[in-house]
Formats: C-alpha cells, sequence, structure tokens
C-alpha cells in the first residue's frame, strides 16, 4: 500500500467524517495550545522581517486547522498592538495530496469573517506534500506547527514478513503484547529513519531562530505495550479478529494489515533531536489524557474517522465497517471499565540553531 497516495481522514462533514470527530484530537490541541502560542508571541518579538511565514503540517480537514490558525494571528494581533507593527501573515496548509482540501477550502468565508475587525493582511495557501520530503524554499519559514500528525510513519516498516513473505506478527496490526522482538525493531528503525529526516529538512526550511511546536502521540516508557495508544491498536486487532473468527474478514488479509504508525518514548525523541542537531529543545511536555468509560464511543468514532479508508482500502470496499467499530467500542469500554486508558502525547518546542 502507497501511503502517500492512500492514508487520508475520512473527508466531508457527515457523521462519520474526520471533521465531526476530531474531538480527542481538538482536546490534545487545546490543552498544549498555551505552549504554541507563547512560542510564536516569544519568535514575534525577537523577528526583525516585516513578514510571518508559518506552516501547519498535517493540517487534515475539519474545524482544528483554522482554529489554531485563528489563535495564531489573534495571539500576534494582541502582541503587537502594545509593541510592534502588526505582521503580514503567509500561512501553508500541508498535508498529504489525498487530504480533503476541498471541504477545508469551503471553511475560509466563515473563518475570515471570524478575523473581521483585525486588520491584517493574510493569505492561506494549501502546500499538499509528505512532511517526509522538502516542502518549502530554504530558510524561508519562521514558524512550523503540527499536531496530531508525526506518530505516522512514511511508510510501512520493513521487515514484518519472514523471508517466505509471511508476517511474523500474525493477528496484530501493530506492535502487541505477543508480538516478537523483530516488529518492534522494525518500527524503532523506522522512526529512526524518519524523525531524524523530518528534523534535517525543516532544518533547511525554516530561517535561523525559527520556531517549530510538534505535537504528537507517544508512550509513558521504554516498554513498547502500555495502556495508552498501544492498548486501542490492540483492540482494534482484537475486533478484526473476532471479524475472521465469523467469516467477514479474511484471515490472509488480517494477517497483511500494518498500521504505519510509531510512538516513541521521551527518550527516544529527545536522542534523535540532539544527534540530528540542528535544533534546541526548548522544552518538552507531557500530556496523558483520560479516556474513560464516558469518552469510548467519542474515541471509537474519532479512530473509525482516521482509519476508515485504509480498512477499506485493504480489506475491500465491503468491509462492515460498522461491525468493526460497534465491536471496537464494546472492548474499549471493558477495558476503561478495568482500569482508566491514558493516552500520552507528548509537545515539544524546538528552536532553530
Amino acid at each position: 500500500m502507497d501511503i502517500t497516495r492512500s492514508f487520508h481522514m475520512n473527508d466531508g462533514v457527515d457523521a462519520t467524517s474526520y471533521a465531526k470527530n476530531s474531538a480527542l484530537q481538538k482536546g490534545i490541541i487545546d490543552m498544549a495550545n498555551h505552549i504554541t502560542m507563547d512560542q510564536l508571541k516569544d519568535l514575534y518579538m525577537k523577528n526583525e522581517s516585516e513578514k510571518m511565514v508559518i506552516a501547519d503540517l498535517g493540517c487534515s480537514s475539519g474545524p482544528n486547522s483554522l482554529s489554531v490558525v485563528r489563535d495564531m494571528v489573534k495571539t500576534v494581533a494582541d502582541t503587537c498592538r502594545e509593541n510592534k507593527p502588526m505582521p503580514e501573515f503567509l500561512i501553508f496548509l500541508n498535508d498529504l495530496p489525498s487530504n480533503d482540501f476541498n471541504s477545508l477550502f469551503k471553511s475560509f468565508p466563515d473563518f475570515y469573517t471570524q478575523m473581521m475587525g483585525t486588520p491584517l493582511i493574510l493569505s492561506i495557501a494549501a502546500c499538499p506534500g509528505s512532511f517526509y520530503g522538502r516542502l518549502f524554499p530554504t530558510q524561508f519559514l519562521n514558524f512550523v506547527y503540527s499536531s496530531n500528525s508525526l506518530h505516522w510513519l512514511s511508510k510501512i516498516p520493513r521487515g514484518l514478513n519472514d523471508e517466505k513473505g509471511n508476517s511474523i506478527n500474525k493477528g496484530n496490526i501493530h506492535i502487541a503484547g505477543n508480538s516478537p522482538k523483530q516488529v518492534v525493531e522494525a518500527y524503532t528503525d523506522q522512526f529512526r529513519e524518519d524523525f531524524p529526516k523530518f528534523l534535517m529538512l525543516r532544518a533547511e526550511e525554516i530561517v535561523v531562530g525559527g520556531r517549530m511546536v510538534l505535537i504528537f502521540n507517544g508512550r509513558a516508557g521504554p516498554d513498547h505495550f502500555d495502556r495508552g495508544f498501544p492498548l486501542l491498536w490492540s483492540i482494534l486487532s482484537q475486533s478484526l479478529n473476532i471479524m475472521a473468527s465469523h467469516g467477514d474478514v479474511d484471515i490472509e488479509k488480517l494477517d497483511s494489515y500494518n498500521a504505519h504508525y510509531y510512538g516513541p518514548c521521551k527518550d527516544e525523541v529527545e536522542e534523535h533531536v540532539r544527534k540530528q542537531g540542528s535544533f534546541e529543545l526548548d522544552r518538552f511536555d507531557v500530556i496523558k489524557p483520560n479516556i474513560g468509560v464516558m469518552h469510548c464511543i467519542v474515541v471509537s468514532q474519532g479512530i473509525r474517522a482516521v482509519q476508515e479508508n485504509l480498512i477499506r482500502e485493504h480489506f475491500g470496499g465491503n468491509i462492515n465497517v460498522d461491525k468493526i467499530f460497534e465491536l471496537f467500542t464494546i472492548l474499549l469500554i471493558e477495558e476503561a471499565k478495568k482500569e482508566a486508558i491514558n493516552v500520552v502525547n507528548f509537545i515539544v518546542a524546538l528552536r532553530k540553531n
């Protein structure tokens, strides 16, 4: 499967769309918002340019992206009234070409209406492409923001099959408690390749002194399986296995389905930033939203909005996605009743050296 062509959130604005089911991501954005705005405000006060060039990498579709842009512009506007002239804004919304940019564009009129009363020159443009490749000219960007995106790998890791092409992680779609160490190594190696490359590419595109705020999934410690996001992947695997036991999912297709996801631990991120060397780590915060029983339906709907397109492409368009996520919700509620599920997220603020 070509991730750059196939991966996107559910488009549109209907009941199963990402636009209607991204409350978990919005909650994480809001928890990190004060850090994002403090970094932007500090950059603005030290920036000598009359322009502010900002990129949102992995913007997706729906209301979350433009809500962050609105907060950024208002933060600078409130600061400039007291200290400096208002800069011109050039904002790029980036995601894979398969992203639903049309829905995003349709929300622009409402966005500009909300910004009325703020004297500004603001241009917004789409920039389709993978952030694991170059996107912008050299030393072009002042500020890079990315939320809920960097846990997605550039591709499905190599090394998940044996010499005959058979899965070595049967019954699982990600790292699970019973996964062999080769699976853990394959995912770790792919992150070890992707994350430093992301830092290197952004270092070429960001001006000296520019900032990045990166918000992405992680895990609590060195153990690759915990009661956070790894548990959610395990529950999705269980749901698909139940479907397979009823004959509703082909077992061979299940064994060949692998998520292109990796949640690192804090030490891994810090090590890669230090070794790559282009950025100074300004701050590193860890937030752990709690998934209780009352949140399970919302979480299930959110994961469906993220995974449905890949599931349909891999298993076939006729697969009963409703049933998969009915099972997922039941299993998630059972787990939440046992013990709270804490999904680990990192907020990483970086400064270009």
